[in-house]
C-alpha cells in the first residue's frame, strides 16, 4: 500500500520533483516506516532464535511427555475401560509442570510486590492458560486464544517491559546448564508422578503393578 501511494505521487508528479514538499515528505516518512519495519524484523528475528533455543532446553521434557501419551493411549490393548483422551493428558501434563513451579516460587504462596517481569509472566501466564476445565474443550486449541482483556493486560506489561528496558539496559543472564538439567529432571519426575497417580486410580487391582513396570521399562 505505502509503495503503491508513493508510485503513485511519482507518476502524478509535474515539474521538479524536488520542489514537490508533499512528495518529498513521503518519501521521507516511508524511509522511516522502512527503517522501523527492519528494526522490528531484526527484534522478531532475535526473539524466535531465542524462542527455539529455550524450546531446545526443553525438549527431554516433551520426550518424556510424548512417551507418557502413547502408553496412556494403548492401555485400552490391556482393557477396553481404559480409554483416556488428549484433553485428559494435557491436564495432567500442565499439573506436572505447576507443582514444580509452585515448588520454585516457595510453595505457591502468595506474594506481594511483584516485580515487572513477574507482572509480566503472570499476565503471559493467563493469556495462554485455560480458566476452567471441560472435557468438550479442545485445550490445545484454545491455549492460543485468549480474551481482550487479557490480551490488553499483556501488552500493557510488554510497554512498561519495554519503557523500563530503554531506561536501563541490564545484561541478560544465561541459565545455568546444571540448574537447566535440574529444573528439566524435576519436570519429568513431577509429570510421570502426576499421571501415574491419575491413571492408577482407574486400574483394575490387577493391572496396576503391570502399567507401572511398562512405564518404568519404557522410561529406562
Amino acid at each position: 500500500e505505502l509503495e503503491d501511494e508513493i508510485l503513485g505521487k511519482l507518476s502524478d508528479a509535474e515539474g521538479d520533483i524536488t520542489e514537490d514538499k508533499e512528495l518529498i515528505e513521503s518519501l521521507e516518512n516511508a524511509k522511516k516506516l522502512s527503517g522501523e519495519i527492519q528494526q522490528k524484523l531484526a527484534q522478531g528475528e532475535a526473539t524466535s532464535l531465542k524462542i527455539n533455543e529455550t524450546a531446545e532446553k526443553y525438549r527431554s521434557v516433551a520426550k518424556r511427555g510424548a512417551l507418557l501419551f502413547f502408553v496412556m493411549n494403548d492401555l485400552y490393548k490391556i482393557h477396553t475401560y481404559y480409554l483416556y483422551s488428549l484433553n485428559a493428558f494435557v491436564v495432567m501434563f500442565l499439573r506436572g509442570i505447576e507443582l514444580v513451579q509452585q515448588k520454585r516460587d516457595g510453595g505457591g504462596k502468595k506474594k506481594t510486590g511483584l516485580s515487572l517481569m513477574q507482572r509480566l509472566q503472570a499476565a503471559a501466564s493467563k493469556v495462554v492458560q485455560a480458566q476452567r476445565f471441560s472435557w468438550n474443550v479442545d485445550l490445545l486449541k484454545d491455549s492460543f486464544m485468549a480474551s481482550d482483556a487479557d490480551m490488553q493486560k499483556l501488552a500493557g506489561a510488554l510497554l512498561l517491559r519495554q519503557g523500563s528496558q530503554s531506561s536501563i539496559q541490564e545484561p541478560e543472564k544465561e541459565e545455568d546448564p546444571v540448574e537447566m538439567l535440574k529444573h528439566c529432571t524435576s519436570l519429568k519426575k513431577s509429570i510421570t508422578n502426576v499421571l501415574y497417580n491419575y491413571l492408577r486410580r482407574g486400574l483394575f487391582e490387577k493391572d496396576k503393578l503391570t502399567v507401572a513396570a511398562l512405564l518404568t521399562f519404557k522410561i529406562q
